[in-house]
């Protein structure tokens, strides 16, 4: 566990300008307008029929598997690679959440301005709308809520009387910090392992530990299923580094590849490679749960010992290390939502991807 450091109160100081790189990403990232990309409805249509009749958890996690093994992959310039579509701000319908929306609204609003919606697009979204009217967990919600308070008003009619807005069903709610840090020190195959350990310790006939099994299967589909997504960044990355004539480009690539066939499936060893690790780590998330509140927690606190033991011995320089943590934030900013207008308006796009600078140690120090 991480303990206190007093190089940690270090000054910091502006530094004026940002490296070149940063820069042109920062420019491009202004310059890039967002767009739909739907590949997941078809994931998520084939992923509810091979699997009909197992347990939600079980099909969820087949989704999960099916949307990272298939979807394009989108690279750019910035080292720190993984994106949530093919796109660089690409929005993903999760249309089992809430669709009505879809079929009527015919622009996405976002942070960064109206998107329009492609004729083809559409017909996709319709399709897709059709099937999970009765289906998506809003429509679910709203019926258990009118059967279990036959009679009084509807959640939607309480809002808008009171004037407040209660807790989402149309998104999943969110409002987590996952535990980068076990990621980092022990990788997604130390996850898998553990996840491994228990569901052999199950013991048999009960419907708790069918309840369990069916849970702990579904943690290592789906962890199985990011180190799949990392190999396939790691396999785009060596394709590209053999095409590639600039030899600088070329050595970047090289190491992408190789970092991406290391994490986030083993413990990271430097903290270029405890970056990406965290950055694949925060997208699955964020690929799995259409919502907000998805934050990094306390980040300087898993993060710390890895630019530590590295500036000590000499890999990285305190500049090297602020770029890539600029280069980090660009990426935070590329993940976007495909919200309904009126829920967007609600939650003013906000992401709510939170950093914590302080707090307690591991051992109770401040």
């Amino acid at each position: 566990a991480f303990k206190g450091d007093s190089k940690m109160a270090v000054e910091v100081k502006e530094q004026g300008t940002v490296t070149e790189r940063v820069r042109k990403l920062k420019e491009s990232f202004h310059e890039t307008s967002p767009a739909l990309c739907p590949e997941r409805v078809k994931f998520l249509a084939e992923a509810y029929q091979e699997n009909e009749g197992k347990s939600p958890i079980t099909i969820r996690a087949k989704v999960y598997e099916k949307f990272l093994n298939g979807m394009s992959l989108h690279i750019d310039e910035n080292p720190i690679v993984g994106n949530l579509s093919k796109y660089r701000v690409g929005m993903v319908p999760y249309p089992e959440y809430s669709c009505s929306w879809m079929k009527k609204e015919l622009e996405a609003i976002t942070a960064f301005g109206k998107v329009p919606i492609s004729e083809q697009d559409r017909e996709l979204l319709t399709e897709a709308a059709d099937y999970w009217k009765n289906r998506t967990t809003y429509t679910l919600t709203n019926e258990i809520h009118a059967w279990k308070y036959k009679g009084e008003p509807t959640r939607n009619e309480l809002q808008f009387a009171a004037g407040v807005w209660l807790i989402p069903v149309g998104v999943p709610p969110g409002r987590i910090s996952v535990d980068y840090g076990k990621v980092l020190i022990k990788g997604l195959n130390g996850v898998i392992a553990e996840a491994q350990q228990q569901l052999n310790r199950l013991p048999i006939g009960t419907s708790e530990a069918i309840s369990k099994k069916d849970f702990l299967e579904a943690v290592i589909t789906s962890c199985n299923a990011v180190i799949a997504f990392a190999n396939r960044y790691a396999d785009l990355t060596a394709d590209m580094a053999q095409k590639e004539s600039d030899p600088a480009r070329k050595k970047e690539l090289e190491d992408i590849s190789q970092i991406c066939r290391w994490v986030p499936a083993n413990p990271a060893r430097t903290f270029r490679e405890a970056i990406q690790s965290f950055w694949f780590t925060h997208l699955a998330v964020h690929m799995e749960l259409n919502s907000s509140g998805i934050s990094p927690g306390r980040f300087p606190q898993y993060m710390y010992p890895f630019y530590k033991k590295d500036l000590e011995e000499g890999r990285i320089n305190r500049e090297e290390a602020i770029e890539l943590l600029e280069l980090l934030f660009i990426k935070f900013t590329e993940i976007i939502r495909f919200w309904s207008q009126s829920f967007f308006a609600k939650d003013m796009g906000n992401l709510l991807q939170n950093i914590s600078l302080g707090g307690l140690t591991a051992d109770g120090q401040d």
